[in-house]
């Protein structure tokens, strides 16, 4: 992920499927690598819902802005 947000969502996701692959199959050694390998997959996607939530954020921003001035 390249975003400041995106990169704690990818953290987190991480962390959340290494626990899962983990607990499920506790004798698999690479089960970080794994959690890493699935994250980076949904990079992408997470970068793109994070910034398009920045986007959202700033169009309300910007027309609250724009009522307080009239």
């Amino acid at each position: 992920a390249s975003t400041l947000g995106g990169r704690w969502v990818f953290g987190l996701l991480v962390g959340i499927l290494t626990a899962v692959i983990q607990f499920s199959n506790p004798t698999y050694p690479g089960a970080v690598l794994f959690a890493v390998l699935l994250a980076s997959v949904f990079s992408p996607v997470i970068d793109f819902f994070y910034i398009e939530l920045n986007i959202h954020r700033r169009k309300a921003r910007l027309k609250a802005l724009q009522d307080h001035q009239r």
